[in-house]
């Protein structure tokens, strides 16, 4: 998924802001802290890898990622979270 973000983001450059946006696009592709946030199951790396499909590894740096996000993020959605979402069709838990 990380090198799947610089193709869709259109890198040419390998500097550091192109990883850091490929790593954040490929948290976000794999398992993103509001989708996390809306499971109606507990937090567990089980649960996450069950329901993004994703192995332990990704599983747990995707939990990992959704308590710092949990911990330093805003306590509402940035606009981006919102539209991600309302996409989806996914009713937002506060």
């Amino acid at each position: 998924m990380h090198e799947i973000g610089h193709y869709i983001l259109g890198h040419i450059e390998e500097n550091e802001d192109e990883e850091a946006e490929a790593r954040f696009f490929a948290k976000y592709a794999l398992a993103s802290p509001p989708l996390i946030h809306n499971m109606n199951k507990a937090k567990t790396t089980e649960n996450v890898m069950e329901a993004f499909n994703i192995g332990y590894r990704a599983a747990s740096y995707a939990l990992l990622y959704y308590g710092k996000w949990m911990k330093y993020g805003e306590r509402n959605y940035v606009s981006y979270e919102i539209q991600f979402l309302e996409q989806l069709g996914i009713e937002m838990v506060r």
